[in-house]
């Protein structure tokens, strides 16, 4: 990880809880995945470039609100202006102002392009729920080196990447205490940095609370963010764009997939990449073969980073259980009938599996049996327990919610609260509920 001990200090005291994600990702060597449709993930190889959104149109508009709404509240309910007037005097004032003059460019000007954190036990499937989110019928994956994502910041790229916390409002508010306690700490030594030094930190800061702070609702999905705000801090090396997206025409920047040696900035296919998963599709054999013939995929390949590792013995044995049980229960079935069931079943069982294998490299002569023993231990335990929740909420056009993004935010807002009241429930979002969101949002912009 390549930053300075200053910089880690500084880190220590205004980020620590993305220094302390920062560091289990280096220390574990933690990977990234982007699970996306196969259309994408062969624009993405084909043009070596990464689309940034623009937060508006990021799936939930509402998530920057979210954080905005966090940091207001706890820079209310703490303590923390009071500690850093006492190092500055007077300088939370010139911050606030900052801030406020910012925030309308966090929602309309910044762009964000985002990751999840990889495990290792999910190189043979992925994520489930990821896939169900983000994969569409021709679900991909493309997991990533990490090595990118361990500067938090590129000098000359000007953009940041960063851990997205999952916090409600009292976890924020405690986060936001040991920040707090930090500054008193390390007041004498924030003093040698500058007045100027520190407002700006402490602005980037809120920065960050705002743009990487979700609901906990949202945590299985171990985000992270690249984030560029380029009214504030433009790059010569991202193009900006406008594409249709769903059938929205909106600005986009393009993140170049090569190496940029002078911004210290590395994201080549053959560094960046390492492996594809293909996702549940019907399609699995025709998505490996145009991977596989991807010119920027022929080094990778090359290299051996790509691993074809079997799962037909577990769908087998999973099918054979399945079959057997079923013809067991079924009067008057013959024995060689229920042969004939079973060989079915394991025989579109096999079909199955491979459309959940690693491409592109082809599979190995000698089977991983350890690796088939470990998916027959998993495939048991799967089939033994599934645990789904389901948080809902709703609205509806009225006399005072009659534009469609109001009805939009206002079922945002109502599955916010099912969410934050423990879930499995269905929550009505009332004209009231709408007013007092309205409100809500105003107050977020400014301290």
């Amino acid at each position: 990880m390549n930053i300075s001990p200053e910089q880690e200090r500084l880190l220590r005291v205004f980020h620590p809880y993305a220094l302390d994600q920062l560091m289990n990702v280096a220390s574990n060597g933690t990977r990234f995945v982007h699970y996306t449709s196969a259309e994408v993930a062969m624009n993405i190889l084909r043009t070596k470039e990464v689309w940034m959104k623009n937060a508006s149109c990021m799936n939930d508009f509402m998530e920057v609100e979210y954080g905005l709404d966090s940091l207001r509240k706890a820079y209310s309910a703490t303590d923390f202006k009071s500690v850093l007037d006492q190092v500055f005097n007077g300088i939370t004032g010139e911050i606030e102002n900052l801030f406020n003059g910012w925030t309308p460019y966090f929602r309309t000007d910044t762009y964000l392009s985002c990751v999840s954190e990889h495990l290792d036990q999910e190189d043979l499937f992925g994520r489930l729920s990821m896939w169900r989110a983000y994969g569409g019928t021709t679900g991909v994956a493309l997991v990533l080196n990490n090595s990118v994502f361990l500067n938090p910041s590129t000098s000359n790229l000007n953009v940041y990447s960063s851990p997205v916390a999952y916090l409600n409002y009292k976890n924020f508010e405690n986060e936001f205490r040991k920040i707090s306690e930090n500054i008193r700490n390390e007041g004498d030594f924030l003093k040698t940095l500058g007045r100027d030094a520190i407002s700006a930190h402490v602005f980037h800061m809120f920065k960050f609370a705002a743009l990487c702070t979700k609901h906990p609702g949202f945590s299985e999905e171990r985000e992270w963010r690249a984030i560029y705000c380029p009214t504030l801090e433009e790059s010569q090396y991202l193009i900006k764009d406008i594409q249709v997206i769903a059938g929205v025409p909106q600005p986009i920047y393009k993140i170049p997939l090569k190496n940029i040696p002078e911004a210290e900035f590395d994201a080549s296919v053959s560094t960046l990449l390492d492996r594809i998963i293909i996702g549940p599709t019907q399609y699995p054999l025709a998505l490996k073969e145009a991977f596989e013939h991807l010119d920027a995929l022929r080094q990778v390949i090359e290299k051996s980073t790509f691993q074809v590792r079997g799962a037909d013995r577990r769908a087998e044995k999973a099918a054979e259980k399945s079959a057997e049980k079923s013809s067991n229960r079924r009067a008057g079935t013959s024995q060689s009938d229920r042969r004939k069931s079973a060989k079915r079943k394991t025989a579109a069982a096999r079909s199955l599996s491979k459309q959940r294998e690693l491409f592109p490299q082809p599979a190995s002569p000698s089977p991983d049996r350890s690796s088939d023993r470990s998916s027959d231990r998993l495939a048991d335990r799967l089939s033994n327990h599934l645990s789904v929740t389901v948080s809902i909420g709703v609205a509806e056009p009225s006399t005072r919610i009659r534009q469609p993004e109001q009805v939009i935010q206002s079922a945002d807002q109502a599955l916010y609260r099912a969410k934050s009241e423990g879930r499995n429930r269905v929550e009505l979002a009332s004209t009231a509920q709408f007013r007092v969101a309205q409100g809500k949002r105003g107050k977020a912009s400014r301290f």
